[in-house]
């Protein structure tokens, strides 16, 4: 199984959506080469280029563009195991 953080599935989506490392890196509150690492990690985990890199925006690879909609499906059925464990507060502990 491939070695990558739930939160470079996150950073990578929102690079896509802010079309920029620095946008990216602005919205998380850090600096733009953290942002770079954790997409860099991401890809080599992965073993594919996720995102084209330019100059003036950030676009998917044909790679990136799949990643993306299991990334979609990902965040959603992480919603609902949280929406289930809503239930289940408090028994921590016991």
């Amino acid at each position: 199984m491939a070695n990558f953080r739930l939160a470079q599935l996150n950073t990578f989506a929102k690079v896509i959506e802010l079309e920029t490392f620095s946008a990216t890196a602005e919205y998380f509150g850090v600096t733009q080469p953290a942002i770079t690492i954790q997409i860099s990690e991401l890809e080599k985990a992965l073993g594919v280029r996720v995102v084209e890199r330019s100059s003036r925006r950030t676009k998917p690879t044909e790679a990136g563009k799949e990643l993306l909609k299991h990334v979609v499906k990902i965040d959603a059925a992480i919603s609902k195991m949280l929406a289930g464990m809503e239930k289940h507060r408090g028994d921590v502990g016991k």
